[in-house]
């Protein structure tokens, strides 16, 4: 098998678990969401507790993937002292661009369709997040969120080959 040390950056709502999905079909991959791991820490629910979330589980699952010999990790954020420890030991880092009108209108849906809470309460810190890490040049490569999730798929694949 090989293996792949990859991180996945994109906002809530840039379709991550989305392209999880679509990615599963090759069982092969070490696919994981962060979301996935913090309810595995958290006895099989999400941490309601941001506090206890963050100052708790936050350091486990980063020592979790910086153990990991192969991941493809997918998060809305990661510090950036983190990620340049990762890319230290190898990871790759692909973003995820959304811009904010388009956050917009799959929040709106997500709320309505699907009872998620509104992601605006903390969407201005994780897209200055995505901002930061852009430009302070720790992006591999960017995908722009809005193409359809078949080429998203294609586009990881064929950077992960490289």
């Amino acid at each position: 098998m090989k293996h792949y040390k990859v991180v996945i950056l994109g906002p809530q709502c840039s379709g991550k678990t989305t392209l999880k999905r679509y990615l599963c079909k090759d069982a092969s991959l070490p696919l994981i969401e962060e979301d996935e791991l913090f309810m595995e820490m958290h006895g099989g629910s999400y941490p309601s507790d941001v506090e206890y979330k963050e100052k708790t589980l936050r350091p486990l699952l980063e020592e979790r993937i910086r153990s990991t010999e192969s991941m493809i990790f997918l998060t809305s954020y990661c510090s950036p002292v983190l990620l340049q420890e990762l890319k230290s030991k190898g990871f790759k880092v692909i973003q995820l661009l959304l811009d904010r009108e388009e956050f917009n209108r799959r929040n709106e849906k997500r709320m309505r369709k699907d009872g998620y809470e509104d992601a605006n309460t903390w969407a201005k810190a994780v897209f200055g997040f995505h901002d930061e890490i852009r430009e302070s040049g720790l992006i591999d490569k960017s995908i722009e969120a809005t193409l359809p999730t078949e080429t998203i798929a294609e586009e990881v694949l064929e950077f992960l080959s490289l």
